[in-house]
């Protein structure tokens, strides 16, 4: 169900934006950004999921259509390994009409190990 439910996310970002190519292409940051994060269990201070099992988190359109702040980009390409790149700029927009001031935090989240032996049985 999550296909109907992100289609229908953006066809109201799209109505309330408006339909220009510029509206289209921030989507997907727009709903990166605001999304929320997802528990793995409903305990207090439970970890968070792994990105290879909640992605940046559950849509969340309220957030989304409201929101004065925009991040860019809306995630993080590391690549620790060949092409790694120590430094990565981010960019906050202030669309509101009062000073803002922001924090950054980490917050810890589960790992997936995608990269391991490869074991071929014929």
């Amino acid at each position: 169900m999550a296909t109907p439910f992100v289609a229908g996310s953006a066809a109201l970002l799209l109505q309330k934006n408006g339909k220009s190519p510029h509206v289209a292409r921030r989507a997907r940051t727009l709903f990166e950004t605001t999304a929320l994060a997802i528990p793995r269990n409903k305990s207090e201070n439970s970890p968070l999921h792994s990105l290879a099992q909640a992605g940046a988190g559950l849509i969340n359109v309220y957030n989304a259509l409201t929101l004065r702040t925009t991040l860019s980009p809306g995630e993080l390409l590391l690549n620790d390994t060949a092409h790694y790149q120590p430094v990565h700029r981010l960019t906050l927009h202030n669309n509101g009409q009062k000073q803002q001031s922001y924090s950054i935090e980490h917050y810890p989240a589960a790992t997936a190990n995608t990269i391991g032996s490869v074991r071929l049985v014929v």
